[in-house]
C-alpha cells in the first residue's frame, strides 16, 4: 500500500469504513472494542486517508478514536450529532475538512418498534468536504441506513436480477436511499472532483437499495 504522499501524487484517495458497534449499555465489551479500534488505527492506518465508522454514540469514544487518529496523522475529524443518542457517524481525516453538515432522513422509522432504536437515534447521512490539495475537493459521504432484521429479499417479475427488500423495515431504508442519493447529488455537483459513499448500507450488492443508489 503507498503512503500518503505517493498516493497524493498518483491522485488516489485511500478510506475504509467500520460499523464499531458501541451502544452505551446495550454493546457486548465495548470498551474492548474501542481499544483495540483504537490501536489498529494507530498502527496499520497510516496506509489510508480517510475513516468513516458507523455506531459510535458514545461521546468519550468518539473523542478516543480522533486521539489516536491524530497519533497517525489524521488531524481533522467530525462527530455527528442528533437525535436521542447521536448518529453514531464519526469521520476522521487526513486532509482538512473544510465543510460539513449532517442531513437527518426525513424517514426515520418507526415509532412504535422502541426496541430497535433508529426512531430515536435519527440517523442520517454525515458530509465532509476534504481539501486533498489546493483548490481540489472530495465529497465524503458517511451513513448508517435503518437496521435489517431478517435480510429477506426475492426477485420478482419487475425487478428482474435485482432482489427486492421485504422485510420489515424496507421502506424506510428504500426512502432513506432516495435520500441519500438527493443529498450527494446535490452537496457534490459544485466545487467537487468527485464523490465517495461509505458507511453500514445493511443490505447486499444484489438488492435494490443498491440500484436506487
Amino acid at each position: 500500500m503507498q503512503d500518503a504522499a505517493a498516493r497524493d501524487k498518483a491522485g488516489l484517495l485511500s478510506v475504509l469504513t467500520l460499523n464499531a458497534w458501541g451502544l452505551l449499555f446495550v454493546s457486548k465489551k465495548r470498551q474492548d472494542r474501542m481499544l483495540e479500534i483504537g490501536a489498529y488505527i494507530k498502527k496499520f492506518c497510516q496506509r489510508y486517508d480517510c475513516l468513516c465508522f458507523q455506531e459510535v454514540w458514545v461521546a468519550s469514544d468518539a473523542q478516543y478514536l480522533a486521539q489516536c487518529g491524530v497519533a497517525s496523522g489524521f488531524d481533522h475529524h467530525v462527530h455527528f450529532v442528533s437525535g436521542l443518542f447521536g448518529s453514531g457517524l464519526l469521520t476522521i481525516s487526513r486532509f482538512p475538512i473544510v465543510e460539513f453538515q449532517f442531513f437527518q432522513y426525513a424517514a426515520a422509522g418507526d415509532s412504535l418498534a422502541l426496541h430497535c432504536g433508529d426512531y430515536l437515534a435519527k440517523k442520517g447521512v454525515g458530509w465532509v468536504r476534504l481539501a486533498v490539495r489546493q483548490h481540489c475537493f472530495i465529497d465524503v459521504y458517511n451513513t448508517h441506513l435503518h437496521a435489517n432484521y431478517s435480510h429477506k429479499a426475492k426477485i420478482t417479475k419487475i425487478s428482474g436480477k435485482w432482489k427486492v427488500p421485504n422485510d420489515a423495515f424496507a421502506p424506510f431504508r428504500l426512502s432513506q436511499v432516495l435520500q441519500l442519493a438527493q443529498v450527494i447529488r446535490h452537496t457534490s455537483k459544485h466545487g467537487s472532483l468527485g464523490a465517495v459513499l461509505l458507511g453500514d448500507l445493511n443490505t447486499k450488492p444484489e438488492n435494490l437499495e443498491y440500484l436506487l443508489l
